[in-house]
């Protein structure tokens, strides 16, 4: 049977691919390492794969609030394996950390192409949500930020792949491994929970197989376990586990957004994401309306058990839903090609892409972070005296003592340190329409200080302190972004 698309034949079918992907080539082109001015986490997890990588120890040691007392992390040693073996070979730059998250989501991509034909969706819905899984913003922006969850969920995705191909131990091992990475990944139990309840008539016609089948499942997550405490033996213990277990479940509650949906789609990048929301509207009212859920009960199932979930996790990290949008996007494909929509979507799709990311790139254009890292380090020509800075400014000063500029408004004065490299770098907390509705929101009442808007105060107020209890002389000064400068002061 030809594989093609639409009503095409299979050298339009080619070409269209071609062209698509050489379409995503360009914008993550354009887009790479000027996607997003600043994220913390970019930052903040290669430190930890630093600091591991060069002493062995998995700790968090310079972003963590300073009221941590224990830094010791009991998960991502093959994250920080795996990523500080590459960076040590290609460099420690913010370039090949993102090229490491993107070879991981193209990865992904091509994974749940298998995935959706093992689902027994055709080839025109498997290939087109496969290929476009690389420009949905929630998959480009991990794919261009330093965090575990690419690596999480290609492995997560490895897991669901090989329990829907029958490779049951494999497939128990394999989402113990992802769940190492970061425990997210243990969603994807729950695709596996709900594609057995689903389909409990085959699974279950042979009484004999069955059992077989869920001891060789549990026979590699005891295996995974066993990996697990291979790795963590030398920190592991019930009470570390109980406080970060409790960390992870409280974490953000105090953030002002108090569930993942409303977090990713109304924190400051919102207009990112303003196209996902309306397609997620259509594609319910589109499923709902031709009653497509009693052709595809997997879909609709997994969404409910997932989105359930998150209300139990109570996890507002913005970051998460990676572990949820897949099951989105496809029901999407399956809805538009079910309705004869499928061609007007993905050209709506492709519009989209070139209005948000044509935007993203001329608003930063200009921004060039290598360039910026470099300049900066030639002004550090002391090793031993300590750094001052946001988070990106530690490319450029990973030789020095760091310190994180907005971690504690107390911390930094408390140390009483005698000099010190102070970097000013302001255009990354400019403020924005997003910083404004939520400056009058929380005046109102409605939401409690966010963590950026805390941020970006406690910067202001720091840079005010060095200014003005220090002697600061200029080294550096030089176009960073627009019309806006950064600056480099040595203070005593």
């Amino acid at each position: 049977m030809p594989q093609t698309i639409f009503d095409w034949n299979e050298q339009r079918t080619k070409q269209f691919i071609a062209f698509f992907l050489g379409f995503t080539a360009i914008i993550y082109y354009l887009l790479h390492t000027r996607y997003i001015l600043y994220d913390g986490d970019d930052v903040w997890f290669l430190t930890r794969i630093h600091h591991y990588f060069t002493t062995g120890l998995n700790e968090d040691t310079i972003f963590a609030a300073v009221e941590v007392t224990d830094r010791t992390q009991i998960f991502y040693v093959l994250y920080n394996s795996l990523h500080g073996y590459v960076l040590n070979f290609l460099g420690w730059t913010k370039s090949n950390v993102h090229l490491i998250s993107t070879f991981f989501i193209a990865g992904s991509a091509i994974l749940w192409y298998y995935i959706a034909k093992q689902l027994r969706f055709d080839y025109e819905v498997s290939l087109l949500f496969a290929m476009t899984m690389l420009l949905f913003p929630v998959f480009f922006g991990a794919a261009n930020l330093c965090r575990p969850d690419p690596l999480a969920f290609f492995l997560a995705s490895i897991s669901f792949l090989l329990f829907l191909r029958q490779y049951y131990l494999l497939a128990g091992l394999m989402i113990m491994v992802a769940f190492e990475s970061h425990l997210m990944s243990c969603m994807f139990g729950f695709y596996i929970l709900v594609h057995v309840g689903c389909n409990w008539k085959d699974y279950a016609a042979d009484t004999i197989l069955l059992v077989k089948n869920v001891a060789k499942f549990t026979a590699g997550i005891l295996l995974g376990c066993v990996y697990f405490y291979y790795l963590h033996m030398d920190v592991l213990t019930y009470e570390r586990v109980s406080d970060i277990l409790l960390s992870h479940r409280t974490m953000g509650k105090d953030s002002g957004f108090k569930h993942l949906f409303i977090s990713y789609f109304l924190q400051p990048l919102w207009y990112l994401h303003v196209f996902e929301l309306i397609l997620i509207i259509l594609t319910f009212y589109y499923y709902i309306k031709h009653k497509l859920y009693k052709k595809t009960p997997f879909l609709w199932a997994t969404l409910l058990v997932l989105f359930a979930l998150t209300l139990l996790l109570s996890r507002p990290n913005r970051n998460y839903m990676i572990y949820f949008f897949p099951i989105l996007q496809l029901m999407s494909f399956y809805t538009f090609k079910s309705i004869g929509k499928q061609k007007q979507f993905v050209a709506v799709f492709l519009l989209a892409c070139v209005l948000q990311y044509g935007y993203v790139y001329i608003q930063h254009r200009t921004y060039d972070f290598g360039e910026i890292a470099t300049r900066l380090q030639k002004s550090l020509k002391d090793p031993s005296i300590p750094v001052v800075g946001m988070t990106d400014n530690w490319y450029a000063a990973k030789e020095h003592p760091y310190h994180l500029i907005y971690n504690s408004m107390h911390h930094l004065p408390d140390l009483g340190l005698k000099e010190l490299y102070l970097i000013q770098t302001d255009y990354m907390h400019n403020e924005t329409f997003s910083s404004r509705m939520e400056g009058k929101l929380i005046q109102s009442g409605y939401i409690k200080d966010t963590l950026l808007l805390k941020r970006r105060n406690h910067y202001f107020k720091q840079i005010k302190y060095f200014k003005s209890n220090y002697d600061c002389q200029e080294l550096d000064r030089f176009p960073a972004f627009k019309d806006q400068d950064a600056v480099i002061y040595k203070c005593q």
